[in-house]
């Protein structure tokens, strides 16, 4: 699916690969699932459950010369990344400015996602992708979570009614 997409963004988000369109959880069956899956294990991390929906979900293939610059995904509650191809020597998933508490320091943290691995992380942190130097394909699904909001009618377009927010005092 993401392969016959193509590049609809091209490159003129923070991803400078090809990468499909944001909705793609609205789009296609197996995106929803994957996404259902990556809220189930978000509301696992936390404490007390909440609901939670995915705001936005995209493919991205990322080839020779391709990265992903710095940013984050501020307003999410969670983000997350689901690899379905990756070369060898493909570039780590990069957080950046990582508190090192044993020394004090600032620095970036990298991991090296496998095939099938997800990834999930609190969205305000920074991260990236370095450079693909390799040959090869990187092929992923990415998303962020939002915790349901039934009183927004654009965060949450699946309530049918539109409940406005009280007026007055609370």
């Amino acid at each position: 699916i993401i392969l016959n997409r193509g590049d609809e963004q091209n490159h003129a988000s923070n991803v400078k690969a090809d990468m499909t369109d944001w909705m793609m959880h609205k789009k296609y069956k197996e995106f929803k699932e994957l996404s259902i899956h990556a809220e189930a294990i978000a509301n696992q991390m936390i404490e007390d459950s909440i609901a939670m929906i995915t705001f936005d979900c995209w493919g991205a293939v990322y080839r020779k010369g391709d990265e992903t610059v710095i940013h984050n995904h501020w307003g999410n509650l969670w983000s997350w990344g689901y690899y379905l191809e990756i070369s060898n020597d493909s570039p780590p998933f990069r957080f950046e400015d990582t508190f090192q508490s044993e020394t004090n320091d600032v620095t970036s943290f990298d991991i090296y996602p496998e095939v099938d691995d997800l990834l999930i992380f609190p969205s305000w942190f920074k991260h990236s992708v370095p450079k693909m130097e390799c040959d090869g394909e990187r092929i992923m699904i990415a998303g962020n979570i939002q915790i349901v909001r039934p009183w927004h009618p654009v965060l949450n377009s699946s309530f049918k009614y539109f409940v406005p927010w009280p007026t007055g005092e609370l």
